[in-house]
């Protein structure tokens, strides 16, 4: 948003990119987009409609998160199979079903769409699960952020462990331009939504959604020692507890994730965040 000041403005320049597919290549569009519905399925290319909220050309249903993935039913034209994910959250489901529609499109059969889908090992810190040896969680997403990946992750991480502890740890959301504070503020007031054990903030921007929290204690901080020196003190010998970590790229969270993994303080550690 911050070179392109609206998602109108981020689609006026992405949709550019359907000018280049030629009559050999293959689209697949977000039927669920708001503005990628309205793209016409012009002849000069082939394409294909996908959706994790109603009938397309291939779509998904009967969502069911647990501990070690997701599963769902796929369908793609009339036919359909189960598949299961090693992720968690409905963003990776849209994900897969994105690439089996290409895969859909370019003539794979369910089975092989099924394999492929199965056997994908996700890169690092994209909801990456961390169990430690006391049974707390660590939910390692800290590679971005951005408000609708932010919203995601914590409606998963909640959803996923109703009867455990949910612990925030997040960090800014940069890029946002003028907009910032407004976004950093609606994410305070969407999190706090949430049974919520305990949320920590980092950052200048998130400085914005500390005062929205209103359930529970938000806890600033400017500096990253200081973040970590407070998160060693938490409870990470409960078997409850579970700790969302997010931010940004440049806010480099996974340093503070390592840190308690290998259980460094803070008076050993340098950060330049």
């Amino acid at each position: 948003l911050e070179s392109f000041e609206s998602p109108a403005g981020v689609f006026k320049e992405k949709v550019n990119l359907f000018k280049y597919i030629d009559n050999k290549g293959l689209a697949a569009i977000n039927a669920d987009d708001v503005f990628l519905s309205r793209v016409e399925r012009g002849d000069f290319y082939k394409s294909v409609s996908f959706s994790i909220s109603q009938e397309a050309d291939v779509y998904a249903k009967s969502f069911l998160f647990s501990g070690d993935g997701t599963s769902f039913k796929l369908y793609c034209g009339s036919e359909s199979i189960d598949i299961k994910i090693p992720q968690l959250g409905t963003f990776f489901i849209q994900d897969a079903v994105c690439a089996a529609a290409l895969a859909f499109g370019l003539g794979f059969s369910l089975e092989e769409i099924e394999a492929g889908l199965s056997n994908y090992n996700p890169p690092k810190m994209r909801m990456e699960t961390i169990i430690l040896p006391s049974g707390a969680i660590f939910i390692n997403d800290a590679y971005n952020a951005n408000p609708s990946s932010m919203k995601e992750s914590i409606r998963t991480v909640c959803e996923t462990y109703p009867q455990k502890e949910i612990n925030l740890v997040l960090g800014d959301m940069l890029e946002l331009g003028s907009k910032s504070a407004y976004y950093h503020k609606e994410l305070g007031a969407f999190a706090d939504r949430f049974k919520l054990k305990s949320v920590y903030l980092i950052g200048a921007e998130m400085l914005a959604a500390k005062d929205e929290f209103k359930y529970c204690e938000a806890r600033y901080f400017d500096d990253s020692g200081k973040l970590l020196d407070s998160l060693e003190r938490a409870n990470f010998n409960s078997k409850n507890a579970v700790f969302l970590f997010k931010s940004s790229r440049a806010v480099q969270l996974e340093k503070i994730v390592d840190c308690l993994i290998k259980g460094h303080s803070a008076a050993q550690t340098e950060f330049k965040f």
